[in-house]
């Protein structure tokens, strides 16, 4: 062994050292991106459909929202149905909270308007939006007598 040579091994340990400083540190920004980028991708997943419905049994309409998910998600919903007929204007709002599962349609709560006589003028419109990510639907609908 020569005396130049006594440097060398120690000069291979830093250079791994150097070597696992730097992959540790690849490897903890890979994790942090991954975990940055999950919500994003999971929200760009959730896709909601909402549609509001306007249903007539005789004298009476009923109006209602049905909502679906292509994942199963908790939604919090909002309906707000308007009327307006001869003499009588009215508006209401309602809401909760939904569990879906996926691709299976859940009908809302609803309200119920007695047709007196005449004309009118009936909206529903509803909006949902997903617990997790804020993925959000709409949909408004009319019935004119």
């Amino acid at each position: 062994m020569h005396i130049g040579d006594a440097n060398f091994p120690k000069f291979e340990f830093v250079r791994a050292r150097k070597f696992f400083a730097v992959f540790s540190g690849l490897v903890a920004l890979f994790v942090l991106f991954v975990c940055l980028a999950a919500p994003i991708r999971s929200q760009s997943l959730v896709r909601l459909q909402c549609s509001a419905k306007i249903d007539t049994y005789g004298q009476t309409i009923v109006l209602y929202g049905l909502i679906m998910s292509d994942v199963a998600v908790s939604v919090d919903y909002e309906i707000e149905v308007v009327s307006m007929s001869s003499g009588n204007l009215g508006s209401a709002s309602q809401g909760g909270t939904l569990a879906l599962e996926a691709g299976r349609p859940l009908r809302t709560s609803s309200s119920q308007i007695t047709i007196a006589g005449g004309g009118g003028y009936y909206e529903i419109e509803i909006t949902a939006t997903d617990r997790l990510t804020g993925s959000k639907c709409t949909d408004k609908n009319t019935f004119v007598l």
